[in-house]
């Protein structure tokens, strides 16, 4: 096992989750993640360079290395509706893209493939024949303890330029334990729930619970979560406010 600090995402149906036509190698599933929900073009989302493959009649996999790192990142979807995204917690990925004396986590990259996760979820909750009543969302940051350089993070929004050089040492925080992690329990239909005007509502809700879940992580309250839309009964990670 690799003692390189890794970034995962996952998902875990709570009862009976039947997923329509799932060994069908040119079906639902495969035609997902062949072109998995993106946020926007560039997007930190799903999406890999990779075909995906049926592994041993039990998952689906996209895995692709990450251009001139070598790092893998994998995306599985499971027989019984579970669902794992994993990358580098580096700066292939979850950090800025050049290490200096610590490992700074990149927000937009938590918010963007945290969104992108869920709103692939989604989907894969409605291709169910027969879904569960609940679905369990967990962040993890796995060796995060032993990453050297330190894995940290600041509040609030991407830093630019000379902002990011100049982050004093009380803004940043890094993690307290060897691999930190959050889960929340999410009733199904709140994760499909959506309307006319706003179809992925709440899968993007369920994304604030788990970018929250992350921050927590680091020490922070959700008043330290930035891109987040706070009107109505439940707030959401806002894509929109990424170019803001």
């Amino acid at each position: 096992m690799s003692d390189q600090p890794a970034y995962l995402l996952h998902a875990v149906p709570k009862g009976r989750a039947i997923i329509r036509d799932f060994f069908n190698v040119y079906g639902e599933v495969f035609s997902l993640l062949a072109h998995p929900p993106e946020t926007r073009r560039g997007s930190f989302g799903m999406r890999m360079a990779a075909t995906p493959q049926l592994r041993n009649g039990e998952y689906w996999e996209l895995a692709a290395n990450e251009p001139f790192h070598g790092r893998v990142r994998k995306l599985r979807v499971y027989a019984d509706g579970g669902v794992i995204f994993r990358a580098s917690a580096d700066s292939s990925f979850l950090c800025w893209p050049k290490d200096t004396t610590e490992r700074i986590v990149n927000p937009i990259v938590v918010a963007d493939s945290i969104v992108s996760f869920c709103r692939l979820m989604r989907e894969v909750l409605s291709m169910m024949s027969a879904r569960p009543a609940e679905v369990q969302l967990g962040v993890e940051l796995r060796n995060a303890g032993q990453s050297v350089p330190p894995l940290m993070m600041y509040a609030g929004t991407l830093r630019k330029g000379m902002d990011y050089h100049v982050l004093n040492p009380g803004e940043l925080r890094g993690v307290g334990e060897m691999h930190p992690r959050s889960t929340v329990l999410l009733p199904t239909e709140s994760i499909l729930e959506g309307s006319g005007a706003d179809p992925l509502a709440g899968a993007d809700a369920a994304a604030y619970e788990l970018v929250k879940g992350f921050y927590s992580m680091f020490g922070y309250s959700d008043a330290a979560v930035p891109y987040v839309k706070r009107e109505g009964d439940r707030p959401r990670i806002d894509i929109d406010a990424f170019a803001s």
